[in-house]
Parts: structure tokens; sequence; C-alpha cells
């Protein structure tokens, strides 16, 4: 029989880069891994990228609009007026529409209007086979290289394709096709490039968040996690049920004396492993210092938090104990006072005899 809120069989808690990703996406519901800025924003999130670059395209190609339109004859202002048109409500709609609430198939729509852009520049400056402005169709394509998947920067080539197939003649067939292949060569060498980059953000990330020695989070992880847990939306009647305790191993100062600090080392990592068998997945362990853990329960009545606390607590590798505190979230105290409380209770079951879980109200 399982322990509630648990997998019946007993696991070890991976700490690969994805599982620890996947923790933060959990506890945020945002971008999972990866660098935050000092404005919250993902750097190298599909919806940043998307969001920074696409307004920077557009402006680039309204900005050659206007330069081209003193070399525009008047019988073709009708592309130039639909090409400034859908550029403007391109842009807007980059900077404004909520696209995380959307499906992601619609965010390869703006790469694929500055394409049709490129096309009309192109016709209203004598056709866009024999016009210098065909060869922007490689800002969408570089566009879509930086934030897309592959299968969408494929899908984008192929309109890319399209465009310049249907404005070129069979003559141009040689420049169409090298045009086709720069931008296919280029589109995929920057996609490729830019998830290196954030592949190698996502690992200083989770490097960030990690106690080098138990593999565990750490204070700094700690802090946001907590902080993500205690986030109440403006539109929730209610505070999210969360439960956390402070757990320090008992005479852990002798242990080490007498083992060794390698001794030492190596307990707490086996004891980390076993805590993290007890988990369940949305609970986050943390090493705060020490011998000296913490665990966040978000979800978590505080009758089920005192089961899995219990659990924690018996058992330990080499036949050692521990004490814990164990406190429930009121809905208003931050997260400082919250610990504290926590930490208080581990104190009084460290005064009461050890070996004890003291919950405190």
């Amino acid at each position: 029989m399982g322990w509630p809120g648990t997998r019946p069989e007993a696991r070890d808690m991976p700490t690969s880069i994805q599982t620890m990703m996947d923790a933060r996406h959990r506890l945020f519901g945002g971008p999972a891994g990866g660098l935050v800025s000092a404005s919250g924003t993902w750097p190298f999130s599909r919806e940043s990228l998307f969001r920074q670059v696409g307004p920077l395209v557009g402006g680039t190609l309204m900005g050659l609009l206007v330069l081209a339109l003193p070399h525009t004859h008047d019988q073709q202002m009708g592309y130039m007026f639909r090409a400034a048109t859908l550029t403007a409500i391109t842009v807007t709609a980059t900077a404004l529409l909520p696209w995380n609430r959307l499906p992601s198939v619609l965010q390869a729509a703006p790469p694929v209007l500055y394409m049709v852009v490129a096309f009309l520049l192109g016709e209203a400056n004598g056709g866009a086979a024999h016009s210098v402005y065909e060869q922007l169709v490689l800002l969408p394509v570089l566009w879509l290289a930086v934030y897309a998947t592959s299968l969408e920067l494929t899908f984008g080539l192929v309109a890319v394709s399209a465009v310049l197939i249907a404005g070129s003649s069979g003559a141009d067939w040689q420049r169409t096709a090298s045009l086709i292949l720069v931008a296919a060569v280029l589109g995929f060498a920057v996609h490729s490039l830019l998830r290196q980059i954030r592949l190698q953000a996502n690992r200083l990330g989770v490097l960030a968040l990690t106690d080098e020695l138990t593999g565990a989070a750490n204070r700094r992880a700690w802090n946001e996690y907590l902080a993500g847990a205690l986030h109440v939306d403006d539109g929730r009647s209610a505070a999210p049920l969360v439960c956390v305790a402070v757990l320090d191993v008992d005479h852990f100062k002798e242990y080490n004396d007498r083992h060794g600090h390698q001794g030492g080392d190596r307990f707490l990592k086996e004891l980390t492993a076993c805590w993290r068998a007890r988990l369940r997945d949305s609970d986050v362990l943390a090493r705060l210092g020490g011998d000296e853990f913490a665990v966040l329960l978000p979800n978590c009545e505080r009758t089920v938090a005192a089961i899995i606390v219990e659990r924690l607590c018996s058992d330990l590798p080499a036949g050692r104990t521990c004490s814990a505190g164990l406190v429930a979230w009121d809905g208003a105290e931050g997260a400082d006072a919250l610990v504290a409380r926590a930490d208080a209770a581990m104190y009084q079951a460290k005064n009461a005899g050890r070996n004890r879980i003291v919950a405190a109200h």
C-alpha cells in the first residue's frame, strides 16, 4: 500500500536537467528551465524570443517601406499600402495578443505574413523576381529560426519557397533556387546555434539552483519555489494549501567526528536519496545548510503533510534520527515568517528530546 499523495512504489527522484525544469514548471506555471532576468522574463524562452524579435523584424520592414516610397510608381502604390497595413497589423498583434493562451501553431502566422510583406514590397518595385527586396524573406526565416521548433521552421521554409516561386519566372529559377537554399541553410544554422545556447542556459540555471553535494535544491532555489507556491492569483477565491517542514539530523556533528567528513557527506547523499523516494512529484526538498533540510509540500493538507513528514523521519540511513518542525501556511504570512515558524517548531522538537515532530499551529 502506498503512502498518501505518493506513488505506491518507492523511487529515486532524478536530478537531471529535465526533471528540475519540470519541477519549476509545475510550481510556477511558466517556462521550464533557463535563466530569469531582473524583470522576471525568461530571455531564451519561446514567448520571449517571439515577442522581442518579431517587432524588430516588423520595424525593419516598415523602415524599408518608407525608404522605398520615393522609388515607387503611382500605379504600384496599392502594393505599398497593403504591405504597410499588413506590417502594422502584424507588429501590433505580435506585441499585444496573448499568444501563450492561443494554440502554438498560430505563432507561425506572423512570420508568414512578413513573407507576404516582402513579396508585396518586391512587386511594388519592379516585380519580386527582379527586385532586391525579394531577399527580405530571409528576415522572417531568421525570426522563425530563433524561436520556432524545427517543424515550424520547415513549414516556414516551405512558405518562403511558395512566395519566391510565385513571384519568379522560368528564366530566374536558378536565382530563386539559390535564395531558397540560402534561406534553408541560414535558418537551420541559426536554429541549431540558438538551441545550443538555450540548452547551456538551462544547464547553468539548474546548477545555480542545485546543492552541489546532495543534488537537492539549494537555498536560492528554495526561496524561488516557496515564493511560487505562496503566490495567490487574483482570480482565486482561496489561498493554496501549503505546508512546510524543517528537518535537522540529530547529533550529526558527533557522527561527522566519528566517521570523518567523507563519511558525513556519504550519509547526507544517502539521506537525500531516501527522502526523495518518499516525497511526491510536486514536493521540493532543499538543503538549507549543513544537516538542515526543508520540505515544501504544495496542495497538501496538514494531516497528509504530517503523515509524509513522519515517513521522512523514520528509518533513516545508518540508524540515525532527526527532529522536524511542521507548519501550514495561513494564507497571509510571508515566506520568511512561514519558514521561521517551521524552524522554531523544529527547535522545540530538539529541546523536547529529539527524534520527534512538532506541528505548530
